[in-house]
């Protein structure tokens, strides 16, 4: 039986190796943490969900995906 450890580890080298554009990928103690570089966002508007949604078609067994927000530099101080 693999552990929760054994799946993410399993399940981020899968995305690693996927189509999906990964800027950054990490894990936490409850899912894996994908991030994309902000043009990827910026060209398409829904590849947050697209990309969630096609990291967890990839991924064999129940793991939680989160995709995060890159960091936007030089907007922090914007509102």
């Amino acid at each position: 039986m693999l552990t929760f450890q054994d799946k993410q580890a399993i399940g981020s080298a899968i995305l690693q190796n996927s189509e999906i554009p990964l800027s950054a990928i990490w894990s936490n103690n409850t899912a894996i943490l994908i991030e994309f570089n902000e043009a990827i966002l910026d060209a398409m508007p829904d590849a947050k969900e697209y990309y969630e949604a096609r990291a967890e078609q990839l991924i064999p067994f129940d793991i939680p995906i989160i995709v995060e927000e890159p960091y936007r530099w030089g907007l922090e101080n914007e509102d």
